[in-house]
């Protein structure tokens, strides 16, 4: 079931922003029993006894959820207002025009609805451009006397998977980003998509998973699930693709590794199709072949800076992704043995690296605890912890060595720069 205690951390690279200023604690490692790992990733048996009805896309006006009620705060409550009048006077001023329709997409929407904290507000735009709205509404609070920001652009980057103009501006002392509703089309090649605008059920297909495509109508002040899916994902705890998951892989391999961060951060299950098309060997085969390094760099990152990064490196394994993620120089060029503990001492020296962490009065690592720095047990010495943690990941290379040029330099050394350009 969705665990609302999970910290709420925001998906976007520009707003890195927790919720208040610490990092809850990892759940303690010793829960993440093989038993327990089996009901989260669930098997094709499995999923046969459990799977509910068949989820299809709701029509282009879906209804309002009602079980599930977003409660907005003060500051929340004034921006959907500010924005509501931008409309009223664009509206005015353009009468001949249909109307704007502007929605709050993706992880705010999740969060609130799971009762978290979320200061990463997107605002989706039916057809007008983010910057030109967000030059709107600069324009109303400048006449209504509150501070104008001058507005940042940020231009298309499809390799930093920023694939639409986006313009940010702050609103009553929140940064909100704006951006146009999209559809994506791809081609066999890359996960770069050709753009253009769409529409709000185009929108939410085309989004990673179904709990990150909800809507929240800043108009009728009701939340929108054009997948069909995303509330009752939400609810059970479920990671599956808006469509059908080979496809949504084969088109950008990069939500392959969004689902495995966002199953672990939530400690919810990945359904049975996504799971088998995640091992699939043509996306692996993509996976290396589209994706630039960063981009897996940045969410191996997330994963171990998030609250399970055992459950992290558990699914890694598990799916047979560790040397797609932790790409090494070939094989040939190594010095001295192969690789001889295997990949799944990762998993065995995180959950002991955890446990270490969790349990830092216990006699047996006092020794080991006196070498590190004291922070690094605070839980918002985030940085520490999370280096920590992608070092145990990296311990099936301790001791592996490739000539470079007249240097002997540590096959890990070698992954972090190269693979994961971290």
């Amino acid at each position: 079931s969705p665990n609302p205690t999970v910290a709420a951390q925001d998906s976007g690279d520009s707003k890195a922003r927790l919720s208040g200023n610490k990092i809850p604690r990892a759940v303690p490692p010793h829960k993440h029993k093989a038993a327990h790992l089996q009901t989260r990733l669930l098997t094709t048996q499995s999923f046969k006894d459990t799977r509910t009805k068949t989820h299809t896309p709701s029509p282009a006006s879906p209804p309002a959820t009602k079980e599930m009620a977003i409660t907005l705060t003060s500051t929340e409550q004034d921006i959907c207002d500010v924005l509501t009048k931008v409309v009223d006077r664009i509206q005015q001023r353009q009468p001949t025009e249909p109307r704007l329709v502007l929605r709050i997409a993706g992880g705010w929407v999740r969060d609130k609805l799971l009762g978290l904290e979320s200061h990463d507000i997107d605002i989706a735009i039916d057809h007008m451009s983010g910057y030109d709205l967000a030059q709107h509404v600069n324009a109303y609070l400048k006449d209504t006397g509150h501070p104008v920001r001058t507005i940042a652009k940020i231009s298309q980057n499809p390799e930093r998977s920023k694939h639409l103009e986006t313009a940010t501006t702050s609103v009553l002392g929140l940064l909100v980003d704006f951006v146009n509703l999209r559809s994506e089309t791809y081609n066999s090649d890359s996960r770069i998509p050709q753009i253009e605008f769409g529409t709000p059920l185009e929108d939410a297909l085309r989004r990673d998973i179904t709990i990150n495509a909800l809507f929240y109508n800043i108009e009728t002040r009701q939340v929108e699930d054009f997948t069909g899916s995303g509330i009752d994902d939400l609810k059970s705890g479920i990671i599956r693709t808006p469509l059908e998951p080979f496809k949504t892989f084969s088109d950008d391999p990069l939500r392959v590794l969004r689902v495995l961060r966002f199953a672990s951060r939530f400690d919810y299950s990945i359904d049975a199709q996504t799971s088998e098309a995640i091992m699939r060997p043509e996306i692996k085969k993509d996976l290396d072949a589209k994706i630039s390094r960063e981009r897996v760099g940045v969410e191996l990152e997330k994963m171990a800076a998030g609250p399970h990064p055992l459950l992290s490196i558990q699914m890694i394994l598990r799916f047979g992704l560790y040397e797609n993620i932790f790409l090494t120089p070939p094989k040939e060029q190594w010095l001295g043995d192969q690789l001889s503990a295997g990949h799944a001492l990762a998993e065995s020296l995180t959950e002991s690296v955890l446990r270490m962490l969790e349990s830092s009065e216990r006699d047996a690592v006092r020794p080991i605890i006196a070498t590190m720095p004291a922070s690094l047990f605070a839980a918002e010495d985030t940085q520490l912890r999370r280096s920590l943690i992608l070092a145990s990941y990296l311990y099936p290379y301790y001791g592996l060595e490739i000539k470079e040029k007249k240097k002997t330099v540590p096959v890990s050394h070698v992954v972090v720069r190269d693979g994961l350009k971290l």
